[in-house]
């Protein structure tokens, strides 16, 4: 679908004529979360063609809205959640913001939720503008499936979203103060059982004796190809640490106030056996360990391998609203082969216990 091409544009269009000339509708959201590229080569200047039919669409709803007297329609677009990538595809979107032709934005992941993506680039450009910013979070958390090829979670069941992770998304996305909070691929056969709580799991001030769910297991890499987006093992690929002393430090998002309320942090490391030291510091202080577990894990199609689970209480200091920094240092390894792979871990909050 390449927006270039005015028998693209024209054909789109057409669809959304048809929409809107039927059916009594409150608007239009448009996709964009999914399915780069939009334009051609060069992009950033053929991205003129895709605010050029973005504006078609704005007038034709103002147009229907006062001939048949609906009231403003809506035009909302879903956007990938890296605005340099929107750029690069021709995504113009703040120049849609400046010309008031877009009502509301929806920036984020289209496949996997992450509890990690700043807003602050989405602020700057809708503060002062009655855009709306409404950023979403899809349902999947980790590869699970068949076709998707990144490493599944060592840490339990942590493929597809329910009330606790759904809670500590929408505290680490609310307390970034965006205008609300929404919902992508939230299918009924899925999350119906969970619609009638949404509202109350996506509003911080509700939700502070509700248990929270804060998971991490990716890196921040946009991938919008969806030829491409299933492939993206990267993404969940560990950080290897092979030989003492070895270090790595993830940033992470922490926004739920837990006062005097313990927390809990569990770890997953990939290739270490119970002769393995790591030590595990949360903002420059070291954690100790309430309980190490060793386990051999036996995939669904490869060799099995040794895995430690570490876990230990934590509490506010050192864990912090807003940004935080886990360390992970090799202290002891017995192989030279085979390197100790970190960066999955979660964090549990269960207030009032």
């Amino acid at each position: 679908m390449d927006y270039a091409v005015k028998g693209v544009r024209d054909y789109r269009f057409s669809i959304i004529e048809e929409i809107v000339e039927r059916f009594n509708i409150d608007g239009i959201q448009l996709d964009f979360g999914r399915t780069a590229p939009f334009v051609s080569e060069p992009k950033g200047e053929n991205g003129k063609f895709m605010t050029n039919y973005i504006r078609r669409i704005r007038e034709f709803l103002d147009k229907t809205s006062i001939e048949k007297n609906r009231g403003k329609m809506l035009l909302g677009a879903i956007l990938p959640r890296d605005y340099d990538f929107c750029l690069q595809q021709g995504l113009q979107v703040e120049s849609w913001i400046k010309a008031g032709l877009v009502d509301y934005i929806s920036p984020g992941e289209w496949y996997y939720a992450d509890w990690n993506i700043p807003l602050k680039k989405w602020k700057d450009i809708t503060t002062l503008s009655k855009c709306k910013l409404y950023p979403f979070t899809p349902g999947n958390v980790s590869p699970y499936q068949s076709f998707e090829y990144g490493e599944k979670s060592l840490l339990g069941e942590n493929n597809v979203l329910d009330g606790p992770r759904i809670r500590a998304i929408a505290d680490n996305i609310m307390f970034q103060k965006p205008d609300g909070f929404a919902f992508y691929n939230f299918y009924t056969f899925d999350y119906g059982p969970y619609y009638p709580e949404l509202r109350t799991w996506t509003n911080p001030s509700k939700t502070r004796q509700m248990s929270k769910h804060y998971y991490n297991c990716r890196k921040l890499l946009y991938h919008a190809d969806e030829r491409r987006t299933f492939d993206i093992g990267i993404a969940f690929e560990r950080y290897p640490l092979k030989r003492m002393g070895d270090r790595i430090k993830i940033r992470f998002r922490f926004s739920s106030n837990i006062d005097s309320s313990p927390a809990l942090v569990q770890c997953a490391f990939k290739n270490a056996t119970e002769q393995d030291v790591i030590a595990v510091k949360l903002n420059n202080i070291l954690l100790e360990p309430d309980s190490i577990r060793p386990k051999t894990v036996q995939p669904d199609s490869d060799e099995a391998f040794s895995a430690l689970f570490w876990q230990s209480a934590i509490r506010m200091p050192p864990l912090k609203m807003g940004e935080n920094c886990i360390e992970f240092e090799l202290k002891r390894h017995l192989s030279n082969t085979i390197a100790v792979k970190v960066g999955e871990f979660e964090i549990l909050v269960e207030p009032g216990q």
